[in-house]
């Protein structure tokens, strides 16, 4: 039988027996839609208890184990900070973004936090220049180009550990004061404040940019992206559960090294230039030495 349980207020006391599990913060009712979207693929994965942290008391639904009803969590992308701090787990817990379909089992995390204090990925891009930059055009980034910030989509972090829930207070106190809207810049300059230690996630575990081009190498497990695009509008819009899992299947149909580019599909790394002209030289004949030739004139 899965355990339900709502509580009120900041001060819930956690339930010895819920040692690990998967998190959602959610404040706003279109992270409301997508979050039912992003649970019912959580759940096929997992038998661990699934919690939500909601600014909504009329909130329910089946697919959790767990609804705390908080209202005084502020707005904004930071607000998964306090609601990370709020777990009603009381060992490990693995936060995810409400928009998001996990299309694998992804309780590995859990044992990575068996050596670390954090998992995350990497955000590829680097930093958010254009979050930092509207809000504070003269902030000199600490290690600009050498550090990248770390993904905050989905985060594991053991909440049991002293130091890591010192770090999550700090990294809010940073968030609220540099105002830069976004929480990843904010993540990695309270890192750099307070050290913590991280395990970095393959960046399957979080899968993102799909909409101008994205490079899977293995099976994505979770896939964050909005999807839903209509061509009258250039907002996105939740897409049903059956629409995101096809989207996801269709990336996933492969499992080694390809481009996925929304709008167009799937293109496996054989089918890259280079791979094609190899193709065409081995059906013409043209054979292979065993040292690389040299195109210097002798």
């Amino acid at each position: 039988m899965r355990i339900r349980e709502i509580r009120f207020g900041m001060q819930a006391e956690k339930k010895s027996n819920l040692t690990k599990g998967f998190l959602y913060v959610v404040i706003g009712q279109k992270y409301h839609q997508e979050v039912l979207v992003s649970v019912r693929s959580l759940r096929k994965q997992t038998q661990l208890p699934i919690a939500i942290i909601t600014d909504d008391a009329t909130f329910k639904s089946e697919w959790f184990d767990v609804i705390i009803h908080e209202p005084a969590l502020y707005r904004g992308y930071g607000t998964k900070i306090p609601g990370m701090v709020r777990s009603p787990f009381s060992d490990k817990t693995v936060f995810i973004d409400t928009d998001t379909f996990v299309a694998d089992n992804v309780d590995g995390i859990f044992d990575l936090l068996d050596y670390f204090q954090f998992a995350m990925s990497l955000d590829l891009v680097g930093h958010s220049e254009m979050f930092i930059r509207s809000v504070r055009p003269d902030f000199k980034l600490r290690l600009e180009g050498v550090l990248h910030e770390f993904h905050t989509g989905v985060i594991g972090y053991r909440n049991g550990d002293s130091r890591v829930m010192e770090y999550l207070a700090h990294w809010d106190r940073v968030h609220r004061e540099l105002g830069f809207k976004s929480d990843m810049p904010s993540f990695r300059e309270a890192f750099l404040d307070l050290p913590v230690s991280i395990g970095i996630l393959p960046n399957e575990f979080n899968f993102y940019g799909t909409a101008t081009g994205a490079v899977a190498f293995n099976k994505v497990r979770i896939l964050h992206e909005r999807i839903g695009r209509k061509w009258n509008d250039r907002r996105t819009f939740v897409p049903s559960y059956e629409q995101v899992e096809a989207y996801v299947r269709k990336i996933n149909r492969r499992t080694y090294k390809r481009i996925v580019i929304q709008g167009l599909g799937v293109i496996p790394y054989n089918w890259t230039p280079v791979a094609i002209i190899s193709k065409i030289k081995r059906l013409l004949g043209v054979g292979t030495s065993s040292k690389m030739n040299s195109d210097k004139k002798k």
